[in-house]
């Protein structure tokens, strides 16, 4: 297969032979079909060489195809508001997770499920507990200055999809939970908060053969190095 490349400094494309020869590349800078103004750094690519790319400002997410040593732009996904972060499954959805603030004292962040099929069809999966952001301000003459920013003591939500499987960390937790995507339901979970003690050799081995033993319909098999 090819590999694809997302180059920040020219906005654009490179596609790339398995052995690593440039085959083309692909320009991105501009206002139109298929160009991005601001990008993300977030590229993602599905088994079925669908690759995407989103613009942050413009609000929009770019469809592209990998095909016969092309890139062909399929289509734009226009979104109703800035995304933290998305993932293209196999199934021909996109994963988008926004934060939103029903509540002033009580931020979520919200995983969504986009039908590329039907774009109309968007439904809300799963919601968490967000980390309030600290918002910095500051007036310099006639500029006024907004910053919303969180601290390295904040506890965050990180995510990545595989399949119709979302994954979830926090920043403040140690280990990680399994979603189903189609009902919301959590079906593996393997959270290691607890008072730290000090293990033999031995009661890591086993430890680590439980991990594997118990996560492996989700990652595969694995061995231990």
């Amino acid at each position: 297969g090819e590999i694809v490349v997302l180059d920040d400094q020219s906005l654009s494309m490179h596609l790339l032979s398995s052995q690593g020869v440039h085959i083309i590349e692909y320009p991105l800078q501009g206002r139109g079909p298929g160009e991005i103004q601001n990008l993300s750094n977030r590229m993602r690519v599905s088994n079925s060489n669908l690759t995407a790319v989103d613009d942050y400002f413009m609000k929009k997410i770019s469809l592209f195809r990998i095909a016969d040593n092309r890139i062909e732009h399929v289509e734009d996904i226009s979104l109703e508001s800035s995304i933290g972060d998305f993932f293209l499954s196999d199934e021909d959805q996109l994963i988008l997770k926004t934060s939103m603030m029903p509540d002033e004292d009580k931020p979520l962040d919200q995983i969504q499920r986009l039908s590329l099929s039907d774009q109309n069809k968007t439904s809300a999966v799963l919601e968490f507990p967000a980390q309030k952001e600290i918002r910095l301000s500051a007036n310099m003459g006639e500029l006024n200055m907004m910053i919303q920013t969180t601290t390295r003591f904040h506890a965050m939500n990180r995510f990545c999809s595989n399949g119709n499987s979302l994954y979830h960390i926090r920043t403040d937790s140690l280990g990680f939970r399994v979603y189903n995507l189609d009902d919301g339901n959590e079906i593996f979970s393997s959270i290691y908060n607890q008072p730290a003690k000090r293990l033999t050799f031995e009661e890591k081995e086993i430890e680590v053969d439980r991990i594997l033993d118990s996560g492996k319909e989700f990652w595969g098999q694995s061995e231990k190095q």
